[in-house]
């Protein structure tokens, strides 16, 4: 009788989206959408792609820390699966 050994590996993984919105005169203008897939015992980045450079370049600051926010969010879901967010 041979010697076989089954078993499962379940990889858990958690997607993140968002977007920075600004309102200008009253009206609410996307400015960039940010993702990040968090997956167990991993290193993950954040892809972030900008859809209005001319707000985005007049607000850059405020842009940046709206990012910061995703990112500490990010980190945060990462702790439980093991994940480093750059």
């Amino acid at each position: 009788m041979e010697n076989t050994t089954i078993k499962t590996d379940i990889n858990e993984t958690t997607n993140l989206n968002g977007t920075v919105n600004i309102e200008v005169n009253g009206m609410e203008q996307q400015v960039l959408n940010m993702s990040c897939q968090l997956a167990e015992n991993s290193v993950a980045n954040i892809q972030t792609y900008v859809t209005n450079q001319e707000l985005f370049l007049a607000n850059s600051q405020e842009v940046a820390t709206e990012v910061q926010k995703f990112r500490e969010r990010a980190t945060e879901v990462g702790k439980a699966l093991k994940c480093f967010v750059f």
